[in-house]
């Protein structure tokens, strides 16, 4: 219910819908306008009562709800109902803001910074995202501005799990905007090299095996197509193969193996991330990824042993430098574990 300052417990929300009139409609409008938000009901199921005066009801209350936002966001999420998944309003979300898709939106991003991912925020994504295909678009942006606003501090993580793209059987359009999208992002706003950016994220699937290795082709896939048609654009490819250096070795060596059979050129290689996590916003040397990573020696052996497997690509004379510089990697690598094992030595 809406109870005014005053303490008059409006009585809109509990009117049979047969005496419901236009008036009665125009007066909880001004409740919603003139109450704190404090005041308002969470609960919107009642509204349903005033659709056949205004089919919009639900999101012009929402709209109303909006507008009392601010900044701040130590109160209770006011969409709690609307998002609810028992609520007869979240059954029927997208009809009910067919033709204010963009409040729908507001309310759902906004729900989202208060409470952070539930069961429900990937249903109701998709719900969004089936009716307007550029959300993703629009949900990438509000991460970027979320997280830069928030770069110092807990507040905002976005935890979303975005498997449900690669379900889609459009993905590879729907994916690669994603991905022309993010690359865009990432140069305008130089990214710090300590941060993973959305797009590894993307690609991090949270299914069973079987579905797994359904998804993990479509995803070699795209990455392929992009690689084919895109291998001079150096900025796509230090992000598509930094997404790489998520995945299992054995994964990895298609990708690299693909651009160098596409672009020869050195000092494009030279800029790509071959080894796990390591970015490419400036350079890091393999010694200085060890110590801030804090690697142990048996997990640089198979930093090696992945190096190692690499070089059977680069047996070509135009990929000589390629293979001289990956081997200097190993030499490095090499060094540092032997240094390792010297320092545990006397450390003992």
């Amino acid at each position: 219910m809406l109870q005014r300052e005053n303490g008059y417990l409006d009585f809109t929300t509990v009117l049979p819908k047969e005496k419901i009139t236009s008036d009665y409609l125009k007066k909880l409008y001004n409740l919603y306008r003139e109450s704190k938000l404090s005041e308002i009901s969470k609960r919107f199921d009642f509204l349903l009562k005033y659709r056949h005066l205004d089919k919009n009801v639900v999101a012009q209350v929402t709209e109303i709800i909006l507008s009392k936002m601010n900044e701040q966001t130590n109160y209770a999420d006011p969409f709690d109902f609307l998002f609810n998944p028992y609520t007869q309003v979240n059954k029927l979300l997208i009809e009910l803001f067919t033709e204010k898709l963009d409040v729908l939106k507001r309310a759902y991003l906004l729900s989202q910074k208060i409470n952070g991912y539930s069961s429900n925020s990937e249903d109701i994504f998709i719900r969004i995202l089936d009716a307007d295909q550029n959300f993703i678009i629009e949900y990438i942006d509000w991460v970027y501005y979320e997280e830069r606003k928030f770069s110092n501090s807990p507040y905002f993580e976005d935890d979303l799990n975005y498997t449900f793209l690669w379900q889609y059987e459009n993905y590879q359009e729907l994916i690669t905007s994603v991905v022309e999208h993010i690359s865009q992002k990432e140069k305008e706003l130089s990214i710090s090299i300590s941060r993973n950016t959305i797009l590894e994220r993307i690609f991090f699937l949270q299914i069973t095996e079987e579905e797994k290795f359904i998804l993990e082709d479509r995803q070699n896939k795209l990455l392929k197509s992009l690689m084919e048609n895109r291998y001079t654009d150096i900025d796509l490819m230090q992000l598509l193969l930094s997404v790489t250096t998520t995945f299992p070795y054995k994964r990895r060596y298609q990708f690299i193996d693909l651009f160098c059979k596409h672009n020869q050129k050195f000092e494009d290689f030279k800029k790509l991330p071959l080894e796990p996590y390591v970015k490419n916003y400036k350079e890091l040397s393999s010694e200085d990824y060890i110590l801030s990573s804090s690697k142990n020696i048996e997990a640089t052996h198979k930093i090696v042993e992945y190096l190692k497997s690499l070089l059977p690509i680069f047996n070509r004379v135009e990929l000589l430098e390629h293979k001289q510089y990956v081997e200097q990697k190993i030499k490095d690598f090499q060094k540092w574990i032997k240094d390792e094992k010297k320092e545990d030595f006397l450390r003992d």
